[in-house]
């Protein structure tokens, strides 16, 4: 069986198994949260369950490494606007549900999205994301209005 390790560091607790991260909450509350790319040497990889849920989270800057967000994760902040970065692939359940999202960047490398990942958001969320992309179907098939990019200006977008 591996080791599973849990630190503590600036508040923050973060899971290690097989050599991948997952942050699992925050404390205290912070309105602008910027998650490591690493913690200790091991890449943030995933943000846990509802580690950031209820946290009035006005900004966020999610980590470069990160694949995976899951359930709830970011669910009722104050999220805006959100941008996700290059390697993630999974969007859990209720995901970043209940936050006042306008505009969500979701690039490529998404593969899977669940049906509720942005419930109760703003009725005039926007998803920008490449032309006939998973997020692409995936926005149009739930009926969220979509914002299409050309790979040359999607990828400006993360410079």
């Amino acid at each position: 069986m591996d080791e599973v390790k849990v630190l503590e560091l600036l508040g923050c607790k973060f899971r290690e198994i097989q050599g991948s991260g997952c942050l699992l909450s925050l404390e205290p509350k912070y309105e602008e949260v910027n998650l490591p790319d690493e913690v200790n040497g091991v890449k943030v990889k995933t943000v846990g369950r509802a580690s950031f849920s209820n946290r009035k989270i006005k900004r966020l800057k999610l980590s470069n490494f990160l694949e995976t967000v899951e359930a709830c994760a970011f669910s009722n902040n104050e999220l805006e606007e959100v941008v996700v970065p290059r390697n993630v692939k999974y969007l859990g359940y209720l995901a970043f549900s209940n936050n006042p999202l306008t505009r969500v960047i979701l690039p490529p490398s998404v593969i899977s999205i669940d049906e509720y990942a942005f419930a109760d958001t703003n009725d005039s969320l926007v998803i920008v994301c490449q032309e006939n992309s998973c997020a692409h179907i995936w926005a149009s098939t739930y009926g969220y209005k979509t914002e299409t990019l050309i790979e040359e200006k999607f990828n400006k977008l993360y410079e």
